[in-house]
């Protein structure tokens, strides 16, 4: 499920009363997990995060495409912008979207929920490494 069913669980994810363009539900958190982890190579989290997704409701076939996410047609538009983000921020070692990627996430995102993906992944990525690290 990629929405929040109500308000009050946008809010309760969000952390704010403001209406935004979309939820940032556990499946999109989830999601750039697993593509960092893939990214970043960490094997431990790749078979957590799968897990989390298959738990999620994910399927088989597009969890195991989530590594060429841009050449298939199994990932909605919201998904897209967010694993655009993923791919930008973590091989790029970029601390903020370029100007390209944050206008595809307006199409998507409020501003605060930008920030807040952003802030997100980055930290995400950052535990990735040392969780692998860690694993290692």
């Amino acid at each position: 499920m990629l929405f929040a069913n109500n308000q009050k669980e946008i809010d309760y994810k969000m952390g704010t009363k403001k209406k935004s363009k979309s939820s940032l539900c556990n499946h999109l958190v989830e999601l750039a997990s697993l593509r960092i982890a893939q990214i970043n190579d960490c094997k431990t989290c790749i078979a957590f995060h799968t897990e989390e997704l298959k738990h999620l409701g994910g399927s088989d076939l597009k969890l195991s495409l989530v590594s060429v996410w841009n050449e298939v047609p199994y990932f909605s538009k919201i998904e897209r912008a967010l694993l655009t983000l993923t791919d930008n921020l973590a091989t790029q070692d970029l601390d903020q979207p370029t100007v390209e990627v944050h206008n595809l996430l307006l199409l998507h995102f409020c501003e605060e929920e930008i920030h807040k993906l952003t802030f997100a992944i980055k930290q995400l990525d950052n535990w990735t490494l040392a969780m692998k690290s860690y694993a290692s």
